[in-house]
């Protein structure tokens, strides 16, 4: 799956443009990419929240209760060394980075399943 979810949610991200190594790119994208700083406040959409909601088990229709789960979710911190990240010129596909190892993956990497 690797679309994000959400409603309006503050998630603490910081667009920045860093020096970073060639090949930190968003999956299948050769375009340059801007890397989110934990102190920028992204909000995330009410499509994130209901898509990570649905990610995670959550039955949207019948259980509105457990939809502070999601919202939750949506705003985790990234954890070093990854770095949430998006392509010059579309901040909405937010994929992630980790600079120690290269690897660039579209979930959240503590949403491993």
């Amino acid at each position: 799956d690797g679309d994000q979810p959400g409603d309006p949610v503050a998630e603490p991200r910081t667009a920045k443009a860093v020096e970073e190594p060639a090949d930190a790119a968003a999956p299948d994208s050769p375009s340059k990419s801007i890397v989110l700083q934990s102190d920028e406040i992204r909000m995330a959409s009410e499509e994130e929240v209901v898509e990570y909601a649905r990610f995670v088990g959550i039955d949207v229709e019948n259980e509105p209760h457990l939809m502070w789960i999601a919202r939750e979710g949506v705003a985790a911190p990234v954890p070093d060394p990854w770095k949430a990240c998006h392509s010059d010129g579309n901040e909405d596909d937010i994929y992630y980075f980790n600079f120690e190892t290269g690897e660039s993956i579209w979930d959240h990497p503590c949403d491993e399943k």
